[in-house]
């Protein structure tokens, strides 16, 4: 993507062929569109935590303007939550899959930011995380943004045409 703020039609034909080239790919474009809404002003807002995220686990990690961590999970599909896997440990973005990635993170030896992400949300309790997916569909551009609230149902908080020439990210 370019290093603009704003998506060029290049940017738009790289994400429609990223298709062809498998989930991964996929996957990685979807994570760099929601990077850039989830820290754009006119978007979410929000401020990048240092994290690294893993193969499986929690896709990015950031900040409110109050200092709540908010985790991101991101999907590149038009399913939307639909698509937030159900593991052994709950579903996507739940208060139990946060808990158990938590305790994952905070074991990290070798980066040290994920432990203390890890310890910062165990210590807080998971239930008090804010949990956001952000989903990209592929075919349209639209991105939508949804927040699990606290009784576990997930609210609309923003869509945006990530394909319009010139539209702000």
């Amino acid at each position: 993507m370019s290093c603009s703020e704003y998506a060029s039609q290049d940017d738009v034909q790289a994400i429609r062929s990223s298709m062809s080239l498998g989930n991964i790919t996929q996957g990685s474009w979807g994570e760099m569109i929601a990077a850039q809404i989830a820290v754009a002003e006119d978007k979410l807002d929000l401020i990048a935590e240092p994290y690294s995220p893993g193969h499986k686990g929690i896709d990015a990690v950031y900040r409110d303007h109050k200092g709540n961590l908010v985790v991101v999970e991101v999907k590149m599909t038009g399913a939307g939550l639909g698509s937030l896997d159900r593991t052994q440990h709950g579903r996507q973005g739940s208060v139990e899959w946060i808990g158990r990635q938590a305790e994952l993170m905070q074991r990290d030896s070798v980066n040290t930011h994920n432990a203390k992400v890890g310890n910062e949300i165990l210590s807080k309790g998971p239930e008090n995380v804010r949990s956001i997916t952000i989903s990209v569909d592929p075919d349209t551009g639209v991105a939508r943004a949804y927040e699990r609230e606290s009784d576990g149902h997930w609210s609309g908080i923003g869509q945006w045409d990530t394909r319009e020439e010139g539209e702000r990210l």
